[in-house]
């Protein structure tokens, strides 16, 4: 079977430095941020997503920035946890409006617990084979933003990776693929924007 590769990034909104470390440090001061999604609640296995993140301006311009990110994924017999450090650069290109690059760099622990899956006791291939890979990951983006608009494109898995989960498994287990991302925020009357 084919299917989703990363987690589904529904509160993406509440913190963009879960899709483009070049967010980091957007907003000029110290920014903390958890964010909780539990999808299909009441059945076994849904998906189940947590993330942590904090970053920050480092200079007195606000012009560098550094952060951090943890996140867990976990969906049936799988979790996946990735734990990054990021960094960016904002350059200013008019009076109100930005261009920022950013970096990120750490790692993902992919585990799949096979043994829990129910039926399955019998099948040699998984009967006992609980597997965990430890592997680095690099992602890269640009933000172009000001207070009214932004636009932002990333690719937080820049190299192709390979795992084997299960012994006859053919392909790269991890493509890169990439996020864009806009927004314009219009202001409309009685303090509604």
């Amino acid at each position: 079977g084919w299917g989703q590769q990363q987690i589904l990034n529904t509160q993406y909104v509440f913190n963009r430095l879960l899709i483009n470390p070049a967010y980091t440090g957007i907003g000029g001061q110290l920014q903390a941020s958890f964010l909780y999604r539990k999808q299909w609640s009441g059945i076994e296995g849904a998906p189940n997503t947590q993330v942590l993140s904090i970053h920050s301006p480092i200079n007195h311009d606000k012009t560098a920035s550094i952060g951090g990110i943890v996140i867990r994924d976990e969906i049936g017999v799988t979790t996946q946890t990735g734990v990054y450090i990021t960094g960016a650069y904002a350059l200013k290109v008019s009076d109100k409006t930005f261009l920022s690059f950013g970096l990120q760099g750490g790692f993902l622990n992919d585990q799949s617990n096979f043994s829990e899956l129910e039926g399955f006791a019998d099948d040699p291939l998984f009967a006992t084979d609980n597997r965990s890979v430890f592997r680095p990951n690099f992602g890269a983006g640009v933000y172009l933003f000001d207070d009214r608009y932004h636009l932002g494109i990333s690719v937080p898995n820049l190299f192709e990776q390979r795992f084997e989960q299960i012994a006859f498994q053919e392909g790269a287990d991890v493509y890169p693929f990439v996020y864009l991302d806009a927004g314009y925020l219009f202001y409309l009357k009685n303090g509604w924007t």
